[in-house]
């Protein structure tokens, strides 16, 4: 069967999306993907085309699929997506980590190399660039050559080697192939390194990392739970799908980490702390507090559209 798979944006959920890929194609079917980001399967052979007018069979489209299920992992929410087409699929236990290429692995060079992206998708998912630069001051002060690498010139905090905005995305990850540890925050580069085994310290703020990160062996987190924070995670307890987390409080206290903090994290807790979530997390929950934002920013909507 000819199979169209749509995952528009953004480049880390597109690269999520590379395990259903894998498993369609080693059923039988031929792949043929729509996508913003066709770099990120560059190396995939088992896609058929990319962004081509092709006749298939059936369309599995994942945009929105995790948007409309925040309280499932990404690839998960994309599973239940190909099931609503395919009944059948079943995506294994070890078959849900993304591969961006076979060939690009982590080479464990032990060349104290740390790979630094500072740029976040929004203000709560995005740590402070002064206490950023004094985090990352410690690493090189502390031994490590710093590469900074990314999309955004503007982030280039001015500590290590500045790759930003210089480099295709292939360049970028076979330059994270030589480092020793990945640092930044969930984003798209976050998936990337998992993709090919290099391990990661990653700050979260607004989403929460049980849904995120594919592979707890080589990952470390730092997240305020609902014990530190009664609105933690809450990307995952909106009222609906959209782009953007906006902070209810005014201000983005689930990124309120002292430099010290990060530091103490990143130097001394173990690969592998992915967080227990209580009911209380884990459970999606409407507050009257979203409740209240939301029919107020409806209303303001309204009022703007009625103005003009």
């Amino acid at each position: 069967m000819n199979l169209r798979v749509i995952r528009g944006a953004a480049i880390g959920d597109v690269l999520c999306a590379e395990p259903i890929i894998r498993k369609l194609s080693a059923m039988g079917h031929r792949i043929h993907v729509s996508t913003m980001y066709p770099d990120t399967f560059t190396f995939n052979s088992v896609i058929s085309s990319i962004n081509k007018d092709v006749t298939t069979d059936n369309v599995i489209n994942l945009d929105l699929s995790y948007e409309r299920l925040p309280l499932v992992h990404i690839v998960d929410a994309y599973v239940t997506a190909v099931q609503k087409v395919l009944p059948e699929f079943v995506l294994g236990k070890n078959e849900r980590i993304p591969v961006y290429n076979e060939n690009f692995v982590w080479k464990n060079s032990n060349s104290n190399i740390v790979a630094v992206n500072s740029e976040g998708s929004w203000a709560s998912r995005t740590y402070d660039v002064t206490r950023w630069r004094q985090f990352v001051t410690f690493l090189k002060e502390n031994g490590n050559h710093i590469i900074e690498i990314g999309s955004n010139p503007d982030k280039y905090l001015g500590i290590g080697e500045n790759y930003y905005g210089k480099l295709k995305l292939s360049e970028t990850i076979e330059l994270m192939q030589e480092a020793d540890v990945y640092v930044g925050m969930d984003g798209g580069l976050m998936h990337f390194a998992q993709s090919i085994g290099l391990p990661m310290f990653v700050i979260f703020g607004c989403t929460c990392p049980v849904y995120r990160i594919h592979d707890w062996h080589i990952a470390k987190v730092l997240w305020k739970n609902s014990r530190e924070l009664n609105c933690a995670g809450c990307h995952h307890r909106r009222l609906g799908p959209r782009r953007e987390t906006e902070c209810f409080r005014e201000s983005t206290l689930c990124l309120d980490f002292s430099v010290q903090h990060v530091i103490d994290t990143y130097m001394t807790v173990p690969y592998g702390n992915k967080p227990e979530l209580t009911d209380v997390d884990g459970e999606k929950m409407y507050r009257l507090d979203d409740f209240a934002n939301t029919v107020m920013r409806l209303a303001g909507y309204y009022y703007r559209l009625m103005k003009n």
